[in-house]
């Protein structure tokens, strides 16, 4: 009797589930995971970034190296303050030394930047370039020397030595 009279006032009896406690517990570990992964996906992101400017460095300094060999006379100055930006003045050496336009050897991608300064005269072994090249959605670094803070690279060449180096900070 006592067993019919729980069944009714007790329609859930015994049945299988979980407290509030257990679904909240759930709830905050796969909430935790989640965060982790979308920081973690940030991080990769800003890391991609950071391999493309170097990328675009290292092609840069193969356009300079070319443009070194074939005693091209190309300047490659922004020490005016500017840095060579895609869509607004992305061509890299599109003018001479006496400032005449020329076909520009190379054209920099959207979101990386570069400072540079130097020239390549048309005298054998009297070129030389020193370069920053960073992405505008690259890592934060507090201690960078570019507007938007982000991790840059260093590249120098040196024609009359043959130096070509290119480095993080």
């Amino acid at each position: 009797m006592r067993k019919l009279i729980n069944d009714r006032t007790n329609p859930i009896g015994n049945q299988a589930g979980f407290t509030l406690v257990e679904l909240l517990m759930a709830f905050l570990i796969i909430s935790i995971l989640a965060t982790m992964g979308a920081m973690y996906m940030a991080d990769l992101r800003n890391r991609s970034s950071d391999s493309h400017a170097y990328t675009e460095g290292r092609h840069i300094l193969t356009a300079l190296n070319d443009a070194f060999l074939a005693d091209e006379d190309v300047d490659f100055d922004t020490s005016n303050g500017g840095s060579f930006t895609a869509g607004i003045s992305g061509d890299i050496g599109a003018v001479t030394v006496g400032d005449t336009p020329r076909t520009p050897i190379f054209t920099v991608s959207d979101n990386v930047r570069v400072r540079m300064s130097g020239s390549n005269g048309k005298e054998p072994n009297d070129g030389d370039v020193t370069m920053y090249i960073w992405s505008t959605q690259g890592t934060p670094d507090d201690d960078a020397f570019n507007d938007d803070g982000k991790k840059e690279y260093q590249i120098i060449i040196v024609e009359a030595t043959g130096d070509m180096d290119i480095q993080s900070f």
